[in-house]
């Protein structure tokens, strides 16, 4: 089967997760760039027999104060059926250097849990993408990249991020290799002698 979700928004689908053997829950992000809320994530389930839209989520706004973006850009599936996301958020509006890495909750009907933002107040320079997540462990692994000195600019680096499954943060660790000035992170695996960031430099 092919089915084209009949929606007049703009809709990016992120990442597909097996719920049952009959299910699926698709998380994406709905961008309306042209007034509030502009992108936010929305998730729906997925009859995989036909391909079925069994049920829709409402728009998820993380941070209601100041409705900016809000995107999802990577999930991986843990114990007990739920279900964990990152991504980035931006907390004082358009501001580039109020972007932070986010850590959001799901269960397994696709209702949040709870969404946090990590390593950095809201006040701090700092601009920050959650690229990737991986459940290991009973912990999460979040990839990421950015400019953590003054968030205006495009001086990455990459470092991962290790929570426990309520988003507390156990360790991060960046990484800033002295022969470039502008990285790029797009997976983090776990393996039996440790970590990896995958990625590149332009």
């Amino acid at each position: 089967w092919l089915k084209v979700l009949n929606d007049t928004r703009n809709i990016f689908c992120q990442r597909i997760e097996s719920k049952v053997s009959s299910e699926y829950l698709l998380f994406c992000n709905i961008s309306t760039l042209v007034g509030p809320t502009l992108t936010d994530p929305i998730l729906l389930r997925i009859n995989s027999t036909n391909g079925n839209v069994i049920a829709t989520t409402p728009r998820y706004n993380f941070y209601s104060p100041i409705s900016y973006i809000d995107e999802i850009y990577s999930t991986t599936k843990g114990n007990g059926n739920f279900y964990y996301a990152t991504g980035r958020s931006y907390f004082q509006g358009s501001a580039s250097q109020g972007m932070r890495p986010t850590f959001t909750k799901f269960n397994n009907l696709g209702n949040i849990q709870f969404s946090k933002y990590l390593l950095y107040s809201i006040t701090a320079n700092a601009r920050i993408y959650g690229i990737d997540i991986v459940y290991s462990n009973d912990s999460l692994l979040i990839g990421y990249f950015g400019d953590k000195i003054t968030g205006t600019s495009t001086n990455y680096s990459v470092g991962i991020i290790k929570t426990d499954t309520a988003a507390n943060v156990i360790w991060s660790k960046d990484y800033n290799i002295t022969s470039s000035t502008n990285e790029y992170s797009y997976k983090v695996l776990a393996t039996n002698y440790g970590y990896a960031i995958v990625g590149y430099m332009p």
